[in-house]
């Protein structure tokens, strides 16, 4: 097996393995802040005392990863109001990153996009956001045009279950169509880098536990349907286009940042460790709640 790195260098199995000897460290996207090689990354990683640091400096556009100096990167980030998206980004620029956001603000914060506003200030970070759907394929492209932009972490999706057994369509048009036409739009942009947010839903019932990445794929569901639809087209455009990608299955991801500034907001809520929060909360203070129900 190999992960593809952000700069087009690759780890195999081992080396992955090897990074796992970090106490303070465990990350694959040191290559994804410049040009640093699998090599020199790995021997970083492998020392008990190593960690790498970011640190940007706006009035060179430089970055200093432990000394080193590497021009700025540029993300597109879709989907950057939403609950993960916006940790992601809040990430990036504290880690010496400019970013460009998409996102329509159907199921956003537009709160969390003021907040990361700030972030980009006081890290001296260049962001730009547009409230732009990613199926308008003008403003889209345009967007490519006008911004340098070296690789784009994407977010923007449907992401309940249930409704995508009741509602289809929904998912299939936003998931698997809209992504495809970003891809094609990044193709067109020479821009082959992505970060995808796929789901755990894609492995079905597992016929294994724990689940490994190499688990077979078996959806139940229209959303890991939408999903899996999505990593397959990246593998044929992998072949035809030199798509680089890596994939994000997650199962339930939950909590604040940890210095509190972005935190979860959904209405409903439907996610599934809150409301065993809120369920036992409610029950604690000896009152009714809302039944907490789990499938």
């Amino acid at each position: 097996m190999q992960i593809s790195a952000l700069n087009g260098t690759n780890f195999n199995a081992s080396q992955k393995a090897n990074t796992n000897k970090s106490k303070h460290l465990n990350r694959m996207d040191i290559s994804f802040g410049g040009n640093i090689s699998s090599q020199d990354a790995l021997s970083k990683l492998s020392k008990d005392n190593s960690n790498i640091v970011f640190k940007a400096n706006p009035k060179t556009n430089k970055v200093n990863i432990n000394g080193q100096n590497i021009n700025r990167k540029n993300i597109l980030v879709t989907g950057a109001s939403g609950y993960i998206g916006s940790h992601t980004a809040k990430y990036l620029l504290e880690n010496g990153y400019d970013i460009v956001t998409i996102d329509n603000y159907t199921l956003g914060n537009n709160e969390a996009t003021k907040e990361l506003k700030k972030i980009a200030k006081e890290n001296g970070a260049k962001f730009k956001t547009y409230a732009v759907d990613i199926a308008d394929r003008n403003k889209v492209g345009k967007i490519f045009q006008e911004n340098k932009i070296d690789a784009v972490v994407h977010f923007a999706a449907y992401s309940q279950v249930g409704e995508s057994v009741k509602n289809p369509y929904k998912y299939y048009l936003n998931n698997t169509a809209k992504t495809t036409m970003l891809l094609d739009e990044m193709n067109k942009a020479g821009v082959n880098k992505i970060v995808f947010s796929s789901t755990a839903a894609t492995y079905g019932d597992p016929d294994e536990i724990p689940i490994r990445e190499n688990t077979s794929q078996i959806p139940i569901n229209p959303y890991g349907k939408s999903k899996l639809m999505i990593e397959n087209i990246m593998d044929d455009a992998d072949k035809a286009y030199g798509l680089k990608s890596v994939r994000l299955r997650y199962f339930n991801v939950a909590g604040s940042a940890t210095d509190g500034r972005l935190g979860e907001e959904h209405n409903p809520e439907t996610h599934l460790i809150p409301n065993i929060l809120y369920a036992a909360k409610a029950q604690a203070k000896g009152e009714a709640g809302k039944p907490f129900r789990m499938f």
